[in-house]
């Protein structure tokens, strides 16, 4: 198979950093299943919309999409007593920033390259702010 780790993955879709995903991930571990140490969670990272609790082995298909960085507060029992998403979230990297949610896109850092003839950050005289760029 042509699996790849979830963490990677997260990393190369820009969601968050491989170390970022892995703290999130083994914290998620050690709850093993305890619905209110989960809900204390700051971030929890779910997949098909159900949280990962398998630790940081976890592989999935490089095009995998369905992934959503969300909190303890996100999770909601199902009616078969398993854990999931409350809500319908689904966070499409692939999507240009403009047609994404805010809630989606919090956390992304944004790199620009300066070009000649923009300032980088108070206005001067005869130039534009490179913020204007955005």
């Amino acid at each position: 198979t042509n699996e790849i780790r979830l963490i990677k993955l997260m990393g190369e879709l820009g969601m968050c950093s491989r170390r970022e995903a892995s703290r999130i991930l083994k914290a998620a571990k050690e709850c093993d299943d305890d619905e209110s140490k989960l809900k204390n969670l700051e971030d929890i990272i779910f997949l098909h919309g159900k949280p990962v609790l398998d630790g940081t082995g976890v592989k999935v298909h490089p095009d995998e999409r369905n992934i959503y960085l969300g909190s303890g507060g996100d999770l909601k029992k199902a009616d078969d007593g398993s854990l999931k998403l409350d809500g319908k979230f689904r966070l499409d990297p692939s999507l240009p920033y403009g047609e994404r949610q805010w809630n989606e896109i919090r956390g992304d850092t944004i790199v620009l390259n300066k070009p000649v003839g923009y300032v980088s950050g108070q206005e001067e005289h005869g130039y534009t702010p490179a913020v204007r760029l955005l």
